[in-house]
């Protein structure tokens, strides 16, 4: 168990406490136990994603999560100033039978909670607005073992999600598992 700066036995330190701070403190943590974390800063955003992953006989599971921290403002129309949002998810995954291009392949089934610190709204074709708080996406997807071509553009595999939240559903392709 953790816990802050500032909080419990922590001591704060010298600076007052930020979200990148927190975010840092535990990237620094994450990196120390060993799990894979990805942390990028562009234009003033900073975002850190981690994977862990837990076997189990067969199969595989894996637990990602993310947080993206722009700026804690409206991203409506007329002050569209940061994007935030957190995400968790898990995704099983199993090797099956079937071959892509002669690589081995697994069956991969997740789901996803994506959380935005600040609202976002959405304009359909027909001038529809949705704002949006919370989405929550299930998906599955085959994925090979190594990247293959089609046409000149490389894939790893490919499958459908269903997404949905706060007056919103949608189909799309994906990729596999977001973490």
């Amino acid at each position: 168990m953790t816990d802050s700066r500032g909080h419990g036995k922590s001591g704060l330190g010298t600076d007052h406490l930020t979200y990148v701070q927190m975010m840092e403190d535990y990237n620094a943590l994450l990196e120390q136990l060993g799990v894979n974390v990805v942390r990028t800063a562009q234009s003033g955003a900073e975002a850190i994603k981690s994977l862990a992953q837990f076997p189990y006989k067969k199969m595989l599971f894996e637990l990602g999560n993310s947080i993206r921290y722009a700026n804690n403002e409206y991203s409506g129309v007329d002050g569209d100033n940061g994007f935030s949002m957190w995400e968790i998810g898990l995704n099983a995954k199993l090797p099956v039978s079937w071959n892509i291009q002669n690589r081995p392949n697994d069956l991969n089934l997740f789901a996803v909670y994506s959380g935005f610190m600040n609202e976002l709204e959405l304009t359909s074709a027909l001038d529809d607005t949705v704002t949006i708080s919370r989405l929550y996406k299930v998906g599955v997807a085959l994925n090979a073992a190594s990247n293959f071509s089609i046409l000149g553009i490389k894939f790893r595999g490919g499958g459908l999600t269903f997404t949905y939240g706060d007056g919103f559903a949608g189909i799309g392709l994906t990729t596999g598992f977001p973490f």
